[in-house]
């Protein structure tokens, strides 16, 4: 029997089938041999009842009941080879359909993986437009990042000798003001350092969902 499966036979199963057919095939062969012998001695027996109606004696009725008994023989193991036939049938059709359902299950897996990178992307797509969103509220307030309220107390009253609060620190703030400068760059080093750990962190995350290295 041709393999309809492509290899998608579960280990175990293609020897399976072919034990299985092998003896479907021995089975239909004594079943053949036997119907073939059952219509040879159904002939004699056409024969034989023939004789005995012409003769009416106890040997051509011994022999009418002996091809009687033959075909009577045969029928019964036809029947029960028949029976063994349809239990391999039945044990062949059942493998067929799990390999049948395996094949299917294959050709779904293969198509689930560009229904995942689509998905994939899409769902990525989406996040990003909220993480967009998010970015642009957080970038766009002009004067964010800078430090005001250091600024505001070395510019108290004027006291740096500018007529206006500046948005960051001047020449001057690193000459009069270094306690203030010192502090400001402490911090935000700082926070560089922690921002990178966490921008470190999320780019992992990111390429772990995509599988790739993106950077």
């Amino acid at each position: 029997m041709m393999n309809l499966f492509n290899g998608f036979f579960k280990k175990g199963n293609e020897t399976k089938l072919e034990k299985l057919q092998g003896e479907q095939g021995k089975l239909q062969g004594q079943v053949s041999q036997l119907e073939a012998k059952q219509a040879r001695v159904q002939n004699a027996l056409q024969l034989a009842e023939v004789d005995h109606e012409l003769e009416q004696s106890v040997a051509t009725k011994k022999r009418v009941d002996k091809y009687v008994k033959a075909i009577e023989e045969a029928t019964k193991e036809i029947t029960s080879l028949q029976e063994q036939l349809n239990k391999l049938a039945s044990d062949i059709a059942s493998v067929n359909a799990e390999e049948e359902q395996l094949r299917i299950e294959s050709l779904a897996q293969q198509d689930v993986v560009g229904y995942e990178e689509h998905h994939r992307g899409a769902k990525a797509k989406e996040l990003m437009r909220l993480v967009d969103t998010e970015i642009d509220s957080l970038t766009n307030n002009l004067g964010a990042g800078n430090p005001d309220r250091l600024i505001r107390d070395v510019h108290f009253e004027g006291r740096d000798g500018l007529l206006y609060a500046p948005n960051n620190f001047q020449p001057s703030h690193y000459r009069e003001n270094p306690a203030h400068v010192e502090a400001w760059e402490k911090v935000t080093k700082k926070a560089d350092a922690k921002l990178d750990a966490e921008l470190a962190e999320l780019l992992e995350a990111v390429e772990k969902y995509f599988g790739k290295k993106l950077i």
